[in-house]
């Protein structure tokens, strides 16, 4: 595999082709190939991610994380959800809240599946806050609860915000 790597490194011209079949590493060459294109559709994301373009990062780390668990590297895909998440959520921040309302109850589903306690946190504060402002039904319990999640992970401006808003319930 190393072997492989280093053949990829060197180019993809028809000489790396032909050595890499008599070595009989074909297959292995393919395999760091879509490694390859799987890290720079990450990068790509990362690249996105830091310009602001949260949309752009998504679908690009979407694609990471599908062609990293098509290579089954399931902790390079699970970066690459968590960072997927990340820009949803920083999506979601800048959007009016009856828009974003629908996204952040979809985004409780997905990083309640992510290993990330803060994205996890925030965006179950976000969609309890909503709930609490577009007057969704009770959402009594889940302010209290982002409260003692947000001291717990040590988000004190999540927590200062549920809190508030149980204040302000009538």
């Amino acid at each position: 595999e190393n072997a492989a790597q280093t053949l990829v490194m060197l180019g993809q011209s028809e000489d790396v082709a032909r050595l890499a079949a008599q070595a009989g590493m074909t297959d292995l060459v393919k395999r760091q190939l879509d490694l390859k294109t799987a890290f720079a559709s990450y990068d790509a994301g990362l690249a996105a991610y830091t310009a602001k373009d949260w949309t752009g990062a998504r679908a690009r780390f979407q694609e990471a994380r599908q062609a990293f668990d098509k290579l089954q590297e399931p902790g390079y895909a699970e970066r690459a959800r968590r960072a997927s998440a990340w820009a949803v959520y920083n999506n979601a921040v800048g959007r009016p809240t009856a828009q974003a309302y629908p996204t952040w109850t979809a985004l409780v589903e997905e990083t309640a599946h992510i290993d990330d306690p803060e994205l996890f946190t925030r965006t179950y504060a976000a969609a309890a806050l909503a709930a609490n402002t577009l007057k969704q039904g009770d959402p009594t319990d889940r302010l209290v609860e982002c409260t003692h999640m947000g001291e717990r992970n040590n988000l004190p401006d999540v927590a200062a915000h549920c809190h508030g808003a149980l204040a302000e319930r009538e």
